[in-house]
């Protein structure tokens, strides 16, 4: 008899660009696969589902160390003047005992990060992203 493994957040690595990220608090992605009714005339009820673009975005929760960049250390974004020269970025999340990747997103850009700091705390990040194309173990 098989057993099932359940993913378990703790076995799960972080890679972004390919390389692990030990930062990763907390990882959250949404695969949008909107569907365009297709009507008829003088029919009460949708004769179709007709599917329009998929999109991929989520949240990244990060901890931040002293000197990693935040980020731009990371790759994820460019630095000041270099925002012209953005280039995009991957990001997997890979279990470790199987090393199956359950969700890699391609070409993604950073939204916005918003970095929380309170005291006797952690300085903690969230980072919100989109990409153009998302795979998983299936896929």
């Amino acid at each position: 008899m098989s057993s099932v493994e359940t993913v378990v957040a703790a076995s799960v690595g972080c890679y972004i660009n390919s390389k692990l990220c030990g930062r990763v608090g907390s990882f959250v992605f949404t695969i949008n696969d909107p569907k365009k009714a297709i009507e008829g005339i003088d029919i009460p009820f949708v004769l179709e589902w007709a599917p329009t673009r998929t999109s991929v975005s989520g949240t990244l929760g990060l901890w931040r160390t002293a000197g990693d960049g935040g980020v731009e250390g990371l790759g994820m974004a460019a630095v000041g003047a270099n925002i012209i020269r953005e280039r995009y970025f991957t990001l997997q999340l890979i279990t470790r005992k199987s090393e199956i990747t359950i969700f890699q997103c391609d070409n993604c850009v950073i939204q916005s990060q918003t970095w929380n700091i309170q005291e006797k705390t952690r300085m903690t990040g969230m980072v919100s992203f989109s990409g153009i194309l998302s795979s998983n173990e299936v896929t």
